[in-house]
């Protein structure tokens, strides 16, 4: 699971395995494939479980996409890619306040993995 502190506040990558400790969570973020944050199927299971899912604004959602499709894909991993993405949960933490970070792509936990941000 990947677990953030940041300004007193701590943020978790939730796993379909995991769910149980983020049980009291209420807002989570969605980062993902540009059809897994465009098209409802991941985010309406995860508001059936009683989560608020924000996403990422459109230009995050495509600069996601390009560094899976573009990097991770063919197993490139760039410094500046991860902090990319590391800036763009942070940006949600503070502007939307999620509690909890979802990689919903296999390629993502290979750039942003079990450390705190």
């Amino acid at each position: 699971a990947l677990h953030i502190k940041r300004k007193n506040k701590e943020l978790n990558d939730l796993h379909k395995d995991n769910e149980k400790p983020f049980k009291d969570f209420k807002v989570i973020g969605l980062l993902g494939t540009i059809f897994s944050m465009k098209h409802e199927h991941i985010k309406n299971r995860l508001e059936s479980h009683g989560f608020k899912v924000i996403l990422p604004n459109n230009d995050q959602q495509e600069l996601i996409m390009n560094i899976i499709k573009n990097e991770l894909s063919i197993n490139e991993y760039k410094q500046g890619s991860k902090e990319t993405i590391i800036n763009i949960i942070h940006d949600l933490a503070d502007k939307e306040n999620i509690q909890g970070i979802v990689l919903g792509c296999t390629e993502l936990p290979l750039l942003i993995n079990d450390e705190i941000l």
